[in-house]
């Protein structure tokens, strides 16, 4: 997993992002979230947000930093504020983001891999 920072800086994605954040309760469903420009790099990674860090989370992205979509950083800096931790997968494609929290499964449920 590679260390990705989050943003210094408030991006044009977060009320969007911070507003279906808090409407699903610590993500406990999957998140569909447009918004209303299409375009951005098409991205489908795995992100964890941990505790023990302020500065960066991990993600399965293989490429160059500055190629991270802005989007998913966005969405990675809301958990991160808001205090949600853990993995999940984060897809972005024309405009639209998807959420999903990987670590909630029910009991005796295999873990998921990237």
């Amino acid at each position: 997993m590679q260390e990705i920072r989050y943003n210094v800086h408030d991006s044009s994605f977060r009320p969007r992002i911070e507003h279906a954040v808090a409407q699903s309760r610590g993500l406990s469903r999957p998140l569909r979230i447009e918004f209303g420009t299409r375009g951005g790099y098409t991205r489908d990674v795995w992100i964890e947000i941990p505790g023990d860090d302020p500065r960066t989370f991990r993600s399965s992205w293989g490429g160059a930093e500055r190629r991270f979509s802005a989007r998913l950083r966005a969405a990675a800096t809301v958990l991160r504020d808001r205090g949600i931790r853990g993995r999940f997968r984060a897809a972005h494609e024309d405009g639209i983001l998807r959420l999903e929290r990987m670590d909630l499964r029910p009991s005796g449920s295999p873990p998921v891999s990237p």
